[in-house]
């Protein structure tokens, strides 16, 4: 049971750097952290040191470009996240109606 949840777990890590949201990406780190490196395989546990790696990295160029601006809108999940008014609270300048993102620059 713990290793499907630590798969998806990792899944869903994947999934957001993708799609280049930080924010969540760094909530589903920090929430699942312990649980990778105690009951996670070695490779898990290697995956899991890359991903945040790279999400330091991450971090650190919305620290100078701002808040969101990895997000990749023309991303398909991205979009249909953002027509679902998914993103409203945190950019609700992206989130005017249901218009579609495609198009728009990051």
């Amino acid at each position: 049971m713990v290793e499907r949840l630590t798969e998806a777990a990792l899944t869903a890590l994947k999934r957001s750097e993708r799609r280049g949201d930080t924010e969540v990406m760094r909530t589903l780190l920090a929430s699942i952290g312990n649980d990778i490196a105690n009951d996670g395989s070695v490779e898990e546990v290697r995956e899991f040191s890359l991903l945040l790696m790279r999400m330091i990295a991450s971090i650190d160029h919305e620290s100078v470009a701002g808040k969101g601006s990895l997000i990749d809108w023309a991303d398909p999940e991205n979009d249909k996240m953002l027509k679902e008014g998914l993103f409203k609270n945190r950019f609700p300048e992206k989130s005017h109606g249901s218009q579609s993102s495609f198009g728009a620059t990051s």
